[in-house]
């Protein structure tokens, strides 16, 4: 008898991931804010400190706390996040207190695996923008396996290259998806900034209102990773064929 040979699942096209996202995001808008809002605090408390501190090493030295703060609250918001968007997908919600005890379990090794990720995608971009990509596509689950799967941030990096071999180019172009949205998003926020510059508004206002509504755009990108993600564990399996 010929063996059998497991082959994947077709995955979820680019509109279908993008509309779930988008309705997802439009159903349970105000808890999906309500995480991605405290955002909010170190970039406002950035614009603060650039109005009110002259250039110099105080200014500079608050500027990187403050980028540091929002480094670590963005992952923490990003686990949080992944945690309620796949529940609702897959129809199992949490309370917040548990999305908050959860959270917190997993924010060291995110924050870790983003390093990691972060040092290889720039060593391969360095190195030539090939590799650089390849490793991008490889690796950008590495962080989910971690929140949704329990994974150390070694077996996620491991697990994440896992689901993504022999699909290499479908996961691409899934993920090419979210610069399509988000390339969406930031034309018409530039075209808004236009705008109001045109009807006088200052450049610091201006610059507060993308970064303001670049923060309240931020579940549905992590939505729709989340959605690709759940895709390719769901049709890892697949069916067989002679």
């Amino acid at each position: 008898m010929e063996s059998q040979k497991k082959t994947p699942a077709p995955l979820a096209s680019i509109a279908q991931l993008t509309g779930l996202s988008l309705l997802l995001y439009k159903r349970q808008a105000g808890i999906f804010i309500g995480y991605s809002a405290w955002l909010l605090l170190p970039i406002a408390a950035s614009y603060v400190v650039l109005i009110t501190l002259p250039t110099g090493v105080v200014s500079t030295v608050l500027l990187v706390v403050l980028n540091l703060v929002s480094f670590v609250l963005t992952v923490w918001i990003s686990i949080a996040l992944m945690i309620v968007g796949a529940n609702m997908i897959l129809g199992q919600p949490l309370s917040s207190e548990a999305v908050a005890h959860v959270t917190q379990k997993k924010l060291g090794h995110a924050i870790l695996v983003s390093l990691i990720v972060a040092v290889i995608e720039i060593v391969g971009f360095v190195l030539f923008i090939v590799p650089g990509v390849v490793v991008s596509v490889w690796y950008a689950f590495a962080q989910t396996e971690v929140v949704l799967n329990g994974q150390t941030p070694l077996q996620a990096l491991c697990r994440s290259r896992e689901l993504v071999r022999e699909r290499f180019w479908e996961v691409l172009w899934r993920l090419l998806g979210i610069l399509e949205l988000a390339a969406i998003f930031f034309i018409l926020v530039s075209l808004l900034g236009e705008l109001l510059t045109f009807l006088g508004l200052p450049t610091t206002g201006i610059d507060l209102l993308s970064d303001t509504l670049s923060v309240l755009y931020l579940p549905v990108i992590v939505i729709y990773s989340v959605a690709l993600y759940l895709e390719l564990k769901r049709t890892q399996q697949g069916g067989t064929i002679a």
